[in-house]
């Protein structure tokens, strides 16, 4: 999921996301205000949540902070993109049209990890076609990365 957060103090504002991973730990933060010195990086880096179930602490904590959670595009050509591995397109798609809206979204969250995890064994797997991904729920596995 991802995160919004807006500083509006003395008049100024600056503002970044937080991205975090399907674990919901912090995976990368976009400054999206050009121009901040590095004293105010460091402020707003202070903020940001390690964990997402505490993303909303900043703003429970002071007046001046807003954060939002930025809606996950969730459809099958953001799946397709992600997932990378682009063959038997329209049976991924049939598959996908049977998954809920948030295994949809898992779907797309895992596969990142996925890939990773599967390049990490020894020796490295081959990726799973994207329909059987979808088919047998690898979503669902805990990929335990090194």
């Amino acid at each position: 999921m991802k995160y919004r957060i807006t500083i509006n103090k003395n008049g100024n504002t600056a503002s970044l996301v937080a991205a975090y991973d399907v674990d919901g730990l912090l995976q990368t933060v976009e400054f999206t205000t050009p121009g901040l010195n590095p004293a105010q990086i460091l402020w707003m880096l202070s903020i940001v949540a390690p964990e997402e179930q505490n993303a909303g602490f900043a703003a429970k904590n002071f007046s001046f902070v807003k954060v939002e959670e930025i809606p996950m595009e969730v459809s099958f050509p953001v799946f397709w993109d992600t997932y990378g591995y682009k063959v038997g397109r329209l049976q991924a798609e049939q598959q996908w049209n049977k998954l809920t809206r948030a295994d949809q979204a898992r779907a797309i969250m895992q596969a990142p990890r996925y890939h990773q995890w599967r390049k990490q064994k020894s020796p490295p797997q081959e990726a799973l076609h994207p329909e059987r991904y979808l088919k047998n729920r690898r979503f669902d596995d805990e990929f335990k990365l090194n």
